[in-house]
């Protein structure tokens, strides 16, 4: 019993510690939609995803999280398809996020009142796409990059 009792007193250590590494929040975009229209003055888009906030019991204290800006870009990254889109969050930024929690914040598109170029739906249109941006956390001093998984946009 005494040669097992250093193994199960370091099972139970690892058991009992917190690995969860996200002292500053750790941004994550989910269900990303977008719908993309040809209109007579050229191409608007609408849809939204979801940006969750996740800071770990190991941060230094809560965080106020302000929502930078968005592109969407092709797959790869290397073309920015739609800079700054027009987003808007709810809840509105900044965000508290507490330790040992994610909050998350629905973001909505819309360039209705902002509309692209023509040219702008066949190129959204050719293939997946991501949404990337950046968020501001309290926490850190420069601002943090976040990035979808690549997704098929509705070209109806």
């Amino acid at each position: 019993m005494k040669r097992f009792l250093p193994a199960l007193l370091l099972g139970l250590t690892l058991v009992s510690c917190n690995l969860d590494a996200a002292v500053f929040v750790d941004p994550s975009i989910t269900s990303p939609t977008l719908t993309v229209q040809k209109v007579a003055l050229g191409t608007t888009l609408s849809g939204g995803f979801n940006l969750e906030l996740h800071l770990s019991a190991r941060a230094s204290g809560p965080s106020n999280v302000t929502v930078g800006s968005f592109s969407l870009r092709t797959s790869d990254q290397q073309t920015v398809l739609a800079p700054n889109l027009p987003v808007t969050t709810h809840p509105a930024s900044p965000i508290g996020v507490a330790e040992n929690s994610t909050q998350t914040v629905e973001v909505a598109i819309d360039t209705m009142s902002a509309t692209l170029d023509a040219s702008a739906h066949d190129a959204i249109c050719a293939g997946q796409v991501v949404v990337t941006g950046t968020i501001t956390d309290s926490l850190e001093t420069s601002p943090t990059s976040v990035t979808s998984a690549p997704f098929t946009p509705q070209c109806p």
